[in-house]
């Protein structure tokens, strides 16, 4: 639950962002824009507009 789902809500965020699947992983996709959206875009891209969701 702590790696596999980090790793899969990963994936789903950039597949999100490139298909619609916003609302298939929707929970994945708050979850990762809030963890590794933070921890890797540390403000370089979607940093600000996924503060807390």
């Amino acid at each position: 639950m702590n790696g596999i789902t980090k790793v899969s809500c990963r994936v789903s965020a950039r597949i999100i962002k490139m298909s619609s699947f916003y609302e298939v992983n929707d929970y994945c996709y708050k979850k990762i824009q809030c963890l590794s959206f933070k921890q890797k875009d540390n403000g370089s891209r979607k940093s600000q507009h996924i503060t807390h969701i």
